[in-house]
């Protein structure tokens, strides 16, 4: 016979089990913006445990739509459209920018052109495969202005941003604040045309309704 203190923490321990969301992001340097976001996460749902997953953009997208991701936080064109089953909640915008190493000789400059990157020497690319859409629509255009020839394939966004760390190449992705604190110089990006990119979370259209009591403002 269970006493009635051990029911009390029997019925404890069922209202306080903690609940579980799956959030997925495109890379390690993708996922420095996850901390905010999970920040006010926690702040308004302090029982709800985050599971991060990290994989190519192609991959996590696919778990999204196939139910085993709640949320995908990832960048977008400005417009923020999402895929066709998902539905996209627009986080902020956040401006294109060229990092390069503090030594580079666009560290000094204002804002960096197109034109002038392409009389710039190297620039580091990432795979298509690893990155957001709206990073590899980005990264299209640069390599339309640099050429083949001045372009550095690289695996994923990690390695393209060690090679700027380097010297050896700059990189034009979003604005990611914490890369500054790798020793990076973020020169603003001119004539790009959208200029900025969304940041935001993709959610199935009834996962994060299925799995939360409430929506948590910055996911859901």
């Amino acid at each position: 016979m269970v006493s009635a203190r051990g029911a009390r923490l029997v019925t404890h321990r069922k209202e306080t089990v903690a609940r579980r969301i799956v959030v997925g992001t495109h890379g390690g340097i993708e996922a420095l913006g996850l901390a905010p976001v999970l920040r006010a996460l926690a702040a308004s749902e302090p029982d709800l445990v985050p599971d991060v997953r990290i994989g190519p953009h192609s991959v996590v997208l696919d778990k999204l739509e196939g139910g085993s991701l709640d949320a995908l936080l990832e960048f977008r064109d400005p417009p923020g459209a999402p895929a066709a089953s998902t539905v996209f909640r627009r986080l902020g915008d956040t401006p294109v920018v060229c990092y390069c190493a503090p030594d580079h000789p666009f560290a000094a400059a204002g804002t960096v052109s197109l034109d002038e990157l392409a009389g710039a020497g190297k620039v580091a690319i990432c795979n298509p495969y690893t990155a957001a859409a709206a990073i590899d629509a980005l990264q299209r255009q640069v390599v339309g202005y640099v050429g083949p020839d001045n372009a550095i394939m690289c695996a994923n966004v990690e390695a393209a941003t060690a090679l700027a760390a380097a010297a050896i190449a700059c990189v034009v992705v979003p604005c990611i604040p914490d890369l500054s604190k790798m020793g990076l110089v973020a020169v603003p990006l001119g004539g790009v045309d959208p200029p900025p990119c969304v940041w935001g979370a993709a959610r199935t259209h009834d996962a994060c309704a299925q799995r939360l009591r409430t929506r948590p403002r910055d996911l859901c």
